[in-house]
């Protein structure tokens, strides 16, 4: 049984969420240590989101094995 890997724009969606609730990119940003102009940078998709970032939206970085057929 074969999950499916999560995306980077999984991420992003889960950011772009956790920035509304928060009520803003800056207070988001602020609350869990980011700059603005990061955060902006990653829901506009001009960087990648790091690992840290990922985390604070709940994921992380899973590596293993899959049978290919």
């Amino acid at each position: 049984m074969s999950k499916t890997p999560i995306i980077t724009d999984d991420v992003v969606k889960a950011l772009e969420s956790a920035v509304e609730a928060a009520g803003g990119l800056r207070a988001w940003g602020r609350q869990h240590q980011f700059t603005a102009s990061y955060v902006s940078d990653v829901l506009n998709g001009r960087r990648n989101p790091s690992e840290r970032l990922a985390r604070a939206v709940g994921f992380v970085r899973v590596q293993g094995w899959e049978r290919v057929t």
